[in-house]
């Protein structure tokens, strides 16, 4: 194009001049000349091209969202990110949670008139919070296409542990992240990387379709992997082909479904959310299985209030959500708190409620502090035994400094209390100072 574009105009240059002009060019070997220098301009702005588009393909270049760059030769715009975090942690009471000793569980502080009541506290440092993520866009036919990977160390021992791995385009998502029923947008800023217990958390594979219904409302539906935690019938034996052998096992045949509406505007937002599930427990020794219905309810929310402050909140409620609810994933081999045996030896779906609620205060735009206080409450069987789960609390306050975006830094304070099905009591106080650096 750009060759016959200036071939044109040399010729509208030579006809369309004035008539001592084109007597100057009657001469056809000056015309001639004049065509060879134009051919050979043309040649070398030709040849300037091709060497601009092949430098495009082998540069970098900005990408579609901040921080993020063009893979050359491509449409794709990928964005590395994550942090390091250095946990200095002190205990002044036993807590049992060697593996994973930066995460205040509170379902693993011991009670008391147990040996690890006896234990004394402890001071450690960690690092095993710090996250590795990658996150790549492009377009497609079905809309916008990202695609998130994301790791960290929290494994056992400090092993490297995938967080997330999932593909979006326009409204479908598959692959690993955070389930439907939770609301990771109202887990509130706590230095502790486990949270409030009682907060909904899991992350697992998943299907999920996500179809907006009005101006900031949404609804979301998915199928998830089923993971089902079951109380071994250890503690009750009672005679009848009813009865759930020990020799069994748990038996997942159906994902779980899930479900949430999101509302979001200026305010901030609310969602609720729904989940049903089969858990099933697999006879033996010729007994029958034993088959329940679990199902769920959560409720949750981020409230802005004055300022930068919020105010963010929980309160789920079913049976057979136990896995679903974080302090309970801590439970002790054996004790899952999906389902239980009953007084016959029946499996029975095991009714359980979590609840949070925590205001974030910004004392000024580089210092804040978040409150929050959960507890969980499990409705237990009469087939549990006496060590069961009841009951815990779980408090926390914190002071986080963000001297610039890059770096941020803080000391908490954490309380936690749990109480068994027999009554027995324990308590746990912890200091933990961290500090941050982000990699973008």
């Amino acid at each position: 194009m750009l060759r016959w574009i200036m071939m044109a105009l040399v010729v509208s240059a030579v006809l369309g001049g004035s008539p001592a002009a084109r007597a100057q060019h009657d001469d056809p070997d000056d015309l001639k000349k004049q065509v060879e220098q134009l051919q050979q301009r043309v040649d070398e702005l030709e040849k300037k091209g091709k060497q601009r588009d092949t430098l495009l393909d082998t540069v970098v270049t900005k990408g579609v969202a901040p921080g993020a760059v063009k893979l050359p030769g491509t449409d794709i715009s990928v964005k590395f990110g994550g942090f390091v975090k250095l946990n200095l942690i002190h205990d002044f009471d036993p807590i049992e949670n060697d593996s994973f000793k930066n995460l205040f569980a509170t379902a693993t502080i011991p009670v008391e008139g147990t040996p690890e009541a006896e234990g004394g506290g402890r001071t450690s440092l960690d690092v095993r919070e710090t996250r590795l993520n990658l996150t790549a866009r492009s377009t497609t036919p079905w809309g916008n296409l990202k695609v998130f990977v994301e790791g960290d160390f929290q494994d056992v021992d400090g092993g490297f542990r995938l967080r997330h791995a999932y593909g979006e385009a326009g409204h479908f998502l598959a692959d690993q992240t955070n389930s439907t029923f939770m609301d990771g947008s109202a887990q509130p800023a706590t230095l502790d990387n486990e949270g409030p217990g009682a907060m909904v958390f899991m992350r697992h594979p998943l299907v999920r379709w996500t179809q907006p219904l009005a101006p900031g409302l949404t609804w979301a539906i998915s199928i998830e992997e089923s993971e089902t935690t079951i109380t071994d019938p250890f503690s009750i034996q009672p005679a009848g082909p009813t009865r759930i052998p020990s020799e069994g096992d748990v038996e997942n045949l159906y994902p779980d479904l899930a479900t949430h509406f999101r509302y979001a505007a200026s305010f901030g937002h609310v969602q609720i959310a729904g989940l049903l599930r089969d858990l099933r427990y697999d006879g033996a020794g010729g007994s029958p299985d034993e088959s329940v219905t679990g199902w769920g309810l959560n409720f949750t929310g981020l409230i802005s209030s004055f300022g930068l402050d919020a105010f963010m909140f929980q309160a789920a409620y079913g049976k057979g959500i136990g896995v679903y609810i974080q302090d309970l994933n801590f439970e002790t081999p054996g004790q899952g708190n999906d389902a239980a045996p009953s007084a016959t030896g029946n499996l029975e779906a095991v009714p359980a409620l979590g609840a949070f609620a925590a205001y974030e205060h910004w004392w000024t735009e580089s210092l804040r502090s978040v409150a929050t206080y959960g507890f969980v409450d499990v409705d237990n069987t009469d087939g549990q035994a006496g060590n069961a789960y009841r009951r815990t609390h779980y408090t926390s306050i914190n002071l986080i400094w963000s001297p610039f975006r890059l770096v941020s830094t803080g000391v908490e304070f954490l309380y936690g209390k749990r109480r068994n099905k027999d009554g027995a009591e324990g308590e746990a106080n912890r200091l933990q100072f961290a500090v941050t650096y982000y990699f973008n």
